[in-house]
């Protein structure tokens, strides 16, 4: 074989590695599947576009006085299966786990549902996207994080929202990730109904003015002791005798002084 032959063929077979490398590199376009499933209420993702039956109870807002607690409970109803990989409902951490399954969510208040699907699931680490790229520092810098816990075949979850005062919407998310050391793949989200937040506050009761008067019927009056009329009084009396013996001495005064 030439030079020239043995030239084309390394030349073929380094276009071959590199075509076989782009193509282990670059996520299929079906790689996080746009395709929802919907279990109840909550819409739900997955990757290579298979699903996961859950269900995602939220409790009702506890409004306080410097914060908002909302809280829920997750349950995952069957094994995920994807990619030759099974992950059993129970199987999940609450925290991330090098080379393991975890969930890592989050609670965004007025936050536009559309945008924050397409931010966390469908536009996943679509970095050449400059629009990807500014939603989701947008996103990750209005998002609240949720404290996970695991209980028997639960996993409850508390996030804690600044105060809020009026009607807001509130949209929790949960993504089920596998650690891979340098980084991590999302295996999928669930997107539950989006719950309206409602804080009405209340207007202050207008001011009376106090009455002196109690009613005799009124249990709960202040009554008062003996000892509480008689100091007053003897505060007066003390005063009267004072002004009295003034008087008789500026008296005597005035008839020495003539």
């Amino acid at each position: 074989m030439g030079k020239i032959s043995k030239t084309v063929a390394v030349f073929l077979t380094l276009i071959i590695l590199m075509s076989c490398l782009i193509f282990m590199i670059v996520k299929p376009t079906n790689a996080l599947n746009s395709t929802p499933f919907l279990f109840d209420s909550t819409t739900v993702y997955g990757i290579d576009g298979y699903g996961v039956n859950l269900t995602v109870t939220i409790n009702e807002p506890v409004f306080q006085s410097n914060s908002t607690l909302l809280s829920f409970r997750l349950q995952v109803l069957e094994p995920f299966n994807a990619r030759g990989i099974i992950v059993n409902s129970t199987d999940y951490y609450v925290s991330r786990k090098t080379l393991d399954f975890y969930f890592i969510a989050g609670v965004l208040v007025d936050y536009d549902r559309s945008s924050l699907i397409d931010t966390l699931w469908i536009n996943w680490a679509d970095t050449s996207n400059a629009t990807y790229a500014k939603e989701e520092t947008k996103l990750y810098s209005q998002n609240v994080w949720v404290n996970m816990t695991k209980l028997n075949d639960s996993y409850m979850g508390t996030a804690v929202l600044p105060k809020l005062q009026g009607t807001h919407n509130a949209t929790l998310w949960i993504r089920a990730e596998q650690d891979q050391v340098t980084t991590y793949i999302p295996f999928w989200i669930a997107f539950p109904k989006t719950i309206q937040l409602n804080n009405q506050a209340v207007s202050p009761s207008p001011t009376v003015p106090e009455s002196s008067y109690l009613p005799p019927n009124d249990r709960n009056a202040p009554h008062l002791e003996l000892i509480d009329y008689l100091l007053p009084i003897s505060i007066i009396l003390v005063i009267i005798m004072v002004s009295v013996l003034l008087y008789r001495r500026h008296q005597k005064t005035i008839m020495v002084s003539k």
